[in-house]
């Protein structure tokens, strides 16, 4: 289903944003010494990015891609934890 390819994106997507991050706030510490506010900024801008996980549910229960039981991960669930739906197939 497309929507396991758009949670595994959005995945992609947040590791990208997480490695300029780290580069973003040793850059910061580098130049100008010990800032918490870079920190905080960039903890800002991944929760403002990560927002869109929330819109990835399974189709038929309506179980978030991104929670394996109670326990949230990084990574999109290929199948869903409650209704174990095949979410990498193109046809249901």
């Amino acid at each position: 289903m497309k929507i396991y390819e758009d949670a595994r994106r959005h995945a992609l997507t947040m590791f990208g944003i997480l490695a300029m991050g780290v580069l973003f706030v040793i850059a910061v510490e580098r130049i100008v010494g010990h800032s918490s506010i870079a920190f905080a900024v960039v903890a800002v801008a991944l929760i403002i990015a990560n927002r869109r996980s929330a819109r990835y549910n399974c189709p038929r229960c309506g179980s978030n891609l991104f929670w394996h039981g109670w326990l949230p991960m990084p990574w999109p669930n290929s199948t869903c934890s409650k209704c174990e739906l095949d979410l990498t197939q193109k046809d249901q």
